[in-house]
């Protein structure tokens, strides 16, 4: 006789786009997923197992690519503390030595997604020109470094431009090359403006004040971003 299956509850959330989802918390299963992925210390390994346990938590409803990242990274910290707890057990780095590091315990509810600055999605570079943007997804983002390069930045806003306007002509679907080459003859000013919109689009956050053990200086840290809180 085959052993009882244990349902799962099922939970609603509200994104920070506005769209609601419905889950489940994660299983035995799932949670085995995740911590392979997070021991081999790899950014594509846990983003890969991160977009798995949330397809199969939002029983195949969401596609985690195409969320935004304050949307995949909200909806993961959700999932994770019906889970496995609402409090998270972190080891941050002092700032002050950039070596110690000290446990802290965050609580998913205090975690919250800021305001976006009023930044309009479509930026005019010239009289004529203008260049609508997108959110990036996680997938944009998988070997991005924490700290974008010059070179990633570029590669960034190139994923994440959906239209170009010249006048009363509108370019979509464009090729990567097209992207490219349309980047590389900005002025460093005009590609700021583009640039702006990544810097300034809402990302999950939390503050924390962490004391160093070895030299008693506090400092505040800002945790930020799905390694941060895996």
């Amino acid at each position: 006789m085959a052993l009882p299956i244990v349902n799962s509850s099922k939970y609603e959330l509200k994104l920070p786009s506005g769209k609601t989802v419905k889950y489940r918390p994660f299983l035995v299963k799932e949670e085995k997923i995740l911590l392979v992925a997070n021991e081999t210390g790899k950014q594509s390994d846990m983003v890969r197992a991160t977009k798995e346990v949330l397809s199969a938590c939002t029983f195949n409803e969401v596609n985690p690519s195409k969320l935004s990242l304050s949307d995949f990274e909200y909806l993961f910290l959700n999932i994770r503390g019906k889970s496995v707890g609402e409090v998270l057990k972190l080891k941050v780095m002092c700032p002050d030595d950039m070596k110690t590091y000290v446990d802290v315990d965050v609580n998913i509810n205090d975690i919250k997604i800021p305001e976006q600055m009023k930044v309009d999605n479509v930026v005019e570079i010239t009289d004529k020109i203008k260049v609508e943007l997108r959110q990036p997804s996680i997938d944009d983002l998988s070997d991005v470094s924490e700290t974008p390069t010059t070179t990633e930045m570029i590669d960034i806003v190139g994923k994440c431009i959906s239209r170009v306007y010249d006048g009363e002509t509108v370019y979509e679907d464009i090729s990567k090359s097209d992207r490219e080459n349309f980047l590389n003859s900005l002025t460093t000013s005009q590609f700021q403006k583009l640039s702006l919109y990544y810097e300034t689009m809402p990302k999950v956050s939390h503050k924390v004040k962490v004391t160093n053990p070895k030299t008693s200086v506090e400092s505040e840290v800002v945790l930020e971003g799905l390694n941060n809180f895996f």
